[in-house]
C-alpha cells in the first residue's frame, strides 16, 4: 500500500512554492557514527529531468549569518539542490517567476543535519539561508555551471516580502545586504 504522490495543485494549498520539492533521508547508524545518502538522480527525476553539473559548499562559523537571497536570470536554467550537512539553518525560497502561479510569495523552512530534509528549488526561485547554529555547513548542487553575469540577488530583508528572519543578523555579505528591491525581474 502506498501513498498518493503529492500534486502541483496540492502543494499550492498547502502554502508551497510552485515546483518546490523536499526529499528525506534516513540514517543508517552503528557504532561508527551514521551514514546517509543525501541524493539520488533517479528519486530527484521524479520531480525534474536534470542532471548536477556542479556541487558547492558553505561553511557558516556564527550562527545568525545571512546569505542570500540568490538566483540566476533567464535564460538560465538553474536547478539547485540544498542540503544542511552539520548544523542547521533557517531556509527561505521566494518566486520570482512572473508566470508562476505562486509569483510573490515566499515560503521558509529548517534545513538541519537531524532533519535530514533536503529542497530541490527549480529556476526563477531566489534562496537564501540564515544559520541557526555555529558551524553550519551546507552542500549546494546545482544544474548548470555558476555564470557571474545571470547572478542576482534580491533584498533579504525587503519589507515588502514581509519574511521573519528568526535571528538577529551577525553576519552578511555587502552584495548581499545591497540586494535588489522587490519586484525582481527573472
Amino acid at each position: 500500500m502506498g501513498s498518493a504522490p503529492i500534486t502541483e495543485k496540492d502543494k499550492l494549498m498547502m502554502g508551497l512554492i510552485q515546483g518546490v520539492s523536499f526529499f528525506e533521508h534516513s540514517k543508517a547508524n552503528d557504532h561508527r557514527g551514521y551514514f546517509r545518502r543525501i541524493s539520488d538522480l533517479d528519486e530527484i527525476r521524479n520531480h525534474a529531468s536534470l542532471k548536477f553539473v556542479q556541487s558547492s559548499v558553505s561553511f557558516n562559523a556564527t550562527k545568525g549569518t545571512v546569505r542570500g537571497l540568490h538566483f540566476q536570470s533567464a535564460p538560465s536554467l538553474e536547478w539547485k539542490y540544498v542540503t544542511c550537512l552539520s548544523g542547521s539553518l533557517f531556509d527561505c525560497l521566494v518566486d520570482v517567476r512572473r508566470d508562476s502561479l505562486t509569483y510573490g510569495k515566499h515560503m521558509s523552512f529548517e534545513l538541519s543535519e537531524e532533519n535530514g530534509k533536503s529542497v530541490l528549488i527549480p529556476p526563477g526561485v531566489a534562496h537564501g539561508f540564515q544559520t541557526l547554529e555555529d558551524k553550519t555547513l551546507i552542500n549546494y548542487q546545482m544544474s548548470e555551471v555558476f555564470n557571474s553575469t545571470r547572478a542576482r540577488n534580491l533584498l533579504w530583508n525587503d519589507t515588502s516580502l514581509s519574511i521573519e528572519w528568526p535571528l538577529d543578523v551577525t553576519k552578511i555579505s555587502a552584495s548581499d545586504a545591497q540586494g535588489e528591491p522587490w519586484p525582481v525581474e527573472f
